[in-house]
């Protein structure tokens, strides 16, 4: 166990688990690659399923701590969206510089915005 800029770090295993104070409760787990695979936050875990073989990985789902699917990402040239287990469909939307501006349905309502 070392600490580096007042987070907490563990290696079990093949992971590592890194524990920010300053998120409140939140704790990341990542593989042997440094990708992150998981988050939990009070005591609920979200695991990612990446696709490595990319010049930057890719989620390409996350799943609950059962394993079962909450949601799947789509990949054009880049994220084009999101679509949850229930099947609502997000499009992600981007400034020219990459950072994502917002996030729209399929009827075209802004469901997530980001200020820049």
């Amino acid at each position: 166990m070392t600490s580096f800029f007042d987070r907490t770090v563990f290696y079990s295993n093949r992971s590592v688990i890194k524990i920010d104070p300053f998120a409140g409760g939140v704790s990341y787990d990542y593989n042997a690659e440094n990708m992150r695979t998981s988050v939990t936050t009070d005591g609920n875990m979200i695991r990612y399923v990446i696709n490595p073989n990319t010049a930057f990985s890719q989620v390409l789902m996350e799943a609950d701590v059962d394993v079962n699917p909450l949601a799947y990402y789509v990949y054009g040239l880049g994220l084009l969206g999101r679509e949850e287990a229930s099947g609502e469909y997000l499009s992600y939307h981007f400034y020219r510089h990459g950072s994502t501006v917002a996030l729209t349905a399929l009827d075209d309502t802004i469901t997530i915005y980001y200020e820049q």
